[in-house]
């Protein structure tokens, strides 16, 4: 039987020797790892499809992109001044009225009221225009016919307070100076289910959810939009109505 003064001079020699063989495994000089070569990969193809798919994760999100009438697409510029071109527009269709431009990453959008005679008399007017790089492409029929007959004025306001302007129309529902007005925001939430989507918004007027509110006062200087509400079903009192993004509608607000 091996003594234990035999035992621990063999445990030792052989973890001398692991040591010996771990040093010769880890020698060689700092530059060696320079002749490693390293596997030939087409680097063109896999990088790319890399970029795209980064900026399309964080530019459109794939499960809210089946709403979007207008896709997301990179818009190449043709030189030619949006603003400009807008007005040009306008001017060649009589316009009543026409918006500023909303800029955002949904692209460039405008409005335009120029009034239309069918069947002697004035209807629709409402049109809706993207710009695709170098000129106004009409697409109105995302407005799904518009507010009433016979439209007055738009104002383009950020009054969803995003950073984006949306657009108020004011209408009325014949060109008779007795003919009520009314009025309606046209523009998007951002939620999930509308990215891009640009539609009449919904308004709480106090009593019900509507798309139009009576009256309307629309302030140049402010977001602000006077009309008349309902503190309760009786009652009819002047306020302004805001936008709550809670509930992405827009609400009566009499204080």
């Amino acid at each position: 039987m091996a003594t234990r003064s035999s035992l621990k001079v063999v445990r030792q020699f052989i973890a001398a020797a692991s040591l010996a063989i771990i040093a010769v495994g880890c020698s060689g000089s700092p530059n060696d790892d320079a002749v490693i070569e390293r596997p030939e990969v087409d680097e063109t193809s896999d990088t790319t499809s890399l970029t795209q798919d980064t900026i399309v994760e964080t530019t459109v999100p794939r499960s809210t992109t089946t709403t979007t009438t207008v896709p997301l697409t990179t818009i190449v510029e043709s030189g030619k001044d949006a603003t400009a071109e807008l007005r040009t527009l306008a001017t060649s269709m009589g316009a009543r009225d026409f918006s500023e431009i909303s800029d955002s990453a949904c692209g460039k959008f405008a409005m335009v009221l120029a009034d239309v005679i069918i069947d002697g008399f004035v209807k629709g007017g409402l049109f809706w225009y993207w710009w695709d790089g170098s000129q106004w492409v009409d697409k109105s029929d995302q407005l799904k016919g518009g507010i009433g007959d016979y439209h007055l004025r738009v104002y383009t306001r950020d009054y969803t307070n995003d950073g984006i302007k949306e657009f108020f129309v004011v209408a009325k529902d014949s060109e008779r100076r007795s003919a009520k007005e009314f009025g309606s925001f046209f523009g998007f939430g951002w939620s999930p289910q509308s990215q891009c989507r640009w539609d009449w918004m919904v308004i709480d007027n106090g009593r019900e959810t509507v798309t139009a509110i009576s009256e309307p006062e629309p302030s140049p200087r402010s977001a602000k939009v006077f009309c008349v509400g309902y503190r309760n079903s009786s009652t009819r009192i002047r306020g302004w109505v805001w936008y709550d993004s809670s509930i992405s509608a827009f609400r009566f607000d009499y204080k």
